[in-house]
């Protein structure tokens, strides 16, 4: 994986957009599907700025996921125009407003092949009882240790202020990024 695609860049991109748009987040929080749209399919949305700035590719629901990240080498040659079809996903992503939900998602980005995957949710106790849950989720998967995943929560403060953390999976447990 190219060093501009590990956790950290990805944590530290998604902080910097998001608080580049924290008015309009903060505004919709309450509303899933506009909040969602934000951040995964709207013009110029946190998923769009975050290609940008990290010079990569997006595609939205590729394979029951909601966004994956390529670079135009892992497009298969001589596919249909206008079309996306990918040999290589370099980042596989999934949102979920509601965490009762993310068996799911990890579920989705565990069985997928790629260099980085990326979860973010939004819980509603202790953080700590959200990453054991999907730490107990990864346990038996053949690819839970050797592709690093990145789990970012969020949580509405006061003043217009929204608060994320990222967790890294490692093979001794999960890691805080600042």
């Amino acid at each position: 994986m190219s060093d501009l695609l590990n956790t950290l860049s990805f944590f530290t991109t998604w902080k910097e957009v998001c608080e580049s748009q924290v008015d309009l987040l903060f505004k919709n929080w309450s509303n899933p599907r506009t909040y969602s749209s934000i951040i995964l399919d709207m013009d110029n949305s946190v998923l769009d700025q975050i290609s940008k700035k990290l010079c990569i590719n997006y595609y939205r629901e590729y394979y029951s996921l909601d966004a994956v990240f390529y670079d135009e080498s892992d497009l298969v040659p001589d596919r249909p125009e206008n079309t996306t079809w990918l040999r290589r996903i370099r980042i596989a992503f999934e949102h979920e407003n509601n965490i009762d939900g993310i068996y799911q998602e990890i579920s989705h980005l565990l069985i997928t092949n790629c260099d980085l995957r990326v979860l973010v949710t939004y819980p509603n106790v202790d953080e700590k009882v959200h990453l054991k849950y999907i730490q107990d989720l990864m346990i038996g998967s053949n690819s839970s240790s050797s592709i690093p995943i990145l789990v970012i929560f969020g949580w509405k403060e006061e003043n217009n202020y929204i608060l994320w953390e990222g967790y890294e999976f490692k093979q001794t447990g999960w890691i805080l990024l600042r």
